[in-house]
């Protein structure tokens, strides 16, 4: 299996009051949320908890799937019995490591807008289906992705967790090799920053935590109109096994 470092950066923006972004860089799994509502932090924050406490020790995509609905009831069940918490909500993007029948892999699931990227030659290739207005209308074709980063209604979100008592994740398996990266982001960095510029940063930047901090400052740079939150996940080889 491979080796995964990873590192991860968040911060406030120019524009906001409250961080409501999460990020969790566990030993095997590694997320970000970015919470909406009057309370979106805390939608956030309990999110992240109840997936991290869901997933189990023999992981599969399917107990990662099964604890994304888990983390989904927890937060809709929070605001359901608390009137000052009442509408918040947040999206939730998270990378694991699995078991299934060829060995150990990597799945990703997502709900919301937050997004994974896979950067494999100097290319980002988002992997991540977008939950959202803007984002059904470019895969319809009607509009472009930079036309999208600055729509008025890119941040209207058509799933999230805590919506609703249940809810569906996507899901992608995910077999990259030594030397990929993997990004997890939330949209105040992907509405500031293209495919383009994100690979640019992840394939000249070697070192995880400069690479992340690099992120978020063009962000800023660019306005900074959102919290900004990052993890990016480098990929190598385990080491040969040294002889006896």
């Amino acid at each position: 299996m491979t080796l995964l470092t990873a590192v991860a950066a968040s911060d406030i923006g120019r524009v906001r009051e409250s961080n409501q972004d999460a990020v969790l860089v566990d030993e095997d799994l590694f997320v970000v949320a970015d919470g909406m509502g009057v309370r979106g932090e805390i939608a956030s924050l309990l999110a992240v908890e109840v997936l991290r406490a869901s997933v189990g020790a023999i992981r599969t995509s399917a107990s990662l799937v099964e604890a994304c609905r888990e983390a989904n009831h927890a937060v809709w069940r929070r605001a359901e019995t608390d009137p000052e918490l009442a509408g918040m909500g947040t999206t939730l993007t998270a990378i694991g490591v699995v078991t299934g029948t060829g060995g150990k892999t990597l799945a990703v699931v997502n709900v919301g807008d937050s997004r994974a990227y896979l950067i494999q030659g100097g290319t980002a290739q988002c992997i991540t289906t977008d939950d959202s207005l803007v984002g059904d209308l470019v895969r319809a074709g009607e509009l472009t992705e930079s036309e999208a980063r600055t729509h008025p209604q890119r941040s209207i979100l058509t799933k999230a967790l805590g919506v609703g008592p249940d809810v569906q994740p996507h899901l992608v398996r995910v077999d990259p090799a030594s030397g990929d990266r993997l990004l997890l982001c939330t949209d105040g960095l992907f509405n500031e920053l293209d495919e383009g510029e994100i690979g640019s940063v992840l394939s000249s930047v070697k070192d995880p935590n400069e690479a992340a901090v690099e992120l978020v400052r063009l962000a800023n740079s660019r306005g900074g109109s959102d919290n900004v939150s990052v993890v990016v996940v480098d990929i190598a080889r385990p080491p040969e096994a040294l002889p006896e």
